[in-house]
């Protein structure tokens, strides 16, 4: 269910609905916690038949997600614990791993990043690592059993890498993490890579992003008690109101974004900016001349979006909803600034539109039929994130 007030919330991937049967190999392999994998039967597909079904959480109605823009402020996830009421927490530390190249149970290389080059991706670890209560127990098991060495990957993370059980990846720093299992994206928040809370320490997986709580309560109870707690804006969701319980809740994940426009690899250069493997850039970015926005450049799908929705503002006359001068642009490859995430303009499906102006009268970012033409074609404005962008107007997935 989703209304126009969770453009302002959560809502975190587009990733395909997983196999309605669970293969016994991955929980037999996983829930063994051994070291390593050397007991594991490679399969003939690799991508998908390691998953543990997609349903429903155990009990939805009594979980909630908290959190707080770009990092949970220090003490939080342990003074969540004292609310009356919560009888489990469980916090999600995230960060980016720079991966080199990967290869399947086989041997067969599968990833191979271009020389200078890195494939990032989002992991996170879970602190407890089992997540009693909010997983089915299969997927407990597996993530209780994490060990150093070890990796989980969500369903769509497999597809993308082409890679499953038995699969290893090799990191930058030379790191090697074997995966010893696939499940369902919604339970591990929409990570690419799940990895043990010792592995965390050493990657810099650190950035407590998010807690996940159980609460004999209302939403709105739980966010005035954690709201006491600390001097912070503290958000709650409550499972009617996301996809997937993660951080970053008004935008799409890392990967949703690359389920739906592709991956690349990059390298960061001075400050926030960062390069992308030119290979990608030549068969994705591309630059046209649309309606009223004139000239952009953004990726190819991306493009035909932003055309589809100012051709159709002009023909009914809309065009005064523009201010073109105000448009600051769309594909710009770099981080989030001050951050290590990468910004969806790297990507080229963000847009600047209306950028600065003020929120009433002409060409406002706000104006409700600007925003509502792009919503309907999934592109979702920033003015109404809990902390506003107004003027940035990016994907966002559907509802699944």
């Amino acid at each position: 269910m989703r209304t126009l007030i969770l453009i302002s919330l959560f809502l975190a991937a587009c990733s395909p609905v997983t196999d309605a049967t669970t293969t016994s190999t991955a929980v037999t392999e996983t829930t063994s916690s051994t070291a390593t994998t050397t007991a594991t039967q490679p399969t003939a597909e690799p991508t998908a038949p390691q998953s543990i079904p997609s349903t429903t959480l155990p009990d939805p109605r009594s979980w909630y997600l908290v959190s707080v823009t770009a990092s949970l402020p220090d003490g939080l996830s342990d003074r969540l614990e004292t609310i009356d009421g919560v009888d489990a927490v469980s916090t999600a530390s995230v960060g980016t791993l720079n991966l080199l190249r990967a290869v399947d149970a086989d041997g067969s290389v599968v990833d191979d990043a271009p020389t200078g080059f890195t494939i990032p991706l989002e992991a996170q670890s879970y602190d407890p690592p089992g997540r009693s209560g909010l997983v089915p127990l299969d997927v407990e098991q597996m993530l209780a059993g994490l060990e150093p060495g070890q990796a989980i990957l969500s369903t769509t993370s497999a597809k993308i890498r082409n890679l499953g059980v038995g699969g290893e990846l090799t990191l930058d720093d030379a790191t090697t993490l074997v995966v010893i299992g696939v499940v369902a994206d919604e339970w591990v928040g929409d990570a690419e890579v799940v990895v043990s809370t010792e592995d965390a320490q050493a990657l810099g997986v650190t950035n407590e992003r998010y807690s996940v709580v159980r609460f004999a309560g209302s939403r709105t109870d739980l966010e005035r008690d954690a709201n006491a707690l600390v001097d912070a804006s503290v958000r709650v969701r409550s499972r009617d109101e996301v996809d997937v319980f993660r951080h970053a809740d008004a935008v799409a994940s890392q990967l949703a974004v690359k389920a739906r426009y592709g991956e690349f690899a990059y390298r960061p250069r001075r400050g926030d900016a960062i390069e992308i493997d030119p290979a990608w850039v030549d068969a994705n970015i591309l630059h046209e001349h649309i309606p009223l926005l004139g000239g952009i450049t953004c990726h190819k799908d991306f493009v035909t979006m932003l055309r589809d929705v100012m051709t159709t503002l002009e023909a009914a006359g809309h065009a005064n909803v523009i201010d073109v001068g105000a448009y600051k642009g769309c594909w710009n490859p770099r981080f989030i600034r001050s951050r290590t995430d990468l910004s969806h303009h790297a990507w080229g499906i963000a847009a600047d539109i209306n950028f600065g102006n003020d929120l009433d009268g002409a060409g406002s970012p706000a104006d409700s039929t600007l925003v509502e033409a792009m919503s309907a074609s999934n592109i979702l404005s920033g003015h109404l994130w809990t902390d506003p962008g107004p003027g940035h107007f990016e994907w966002f997935p559907p509802s699944r």
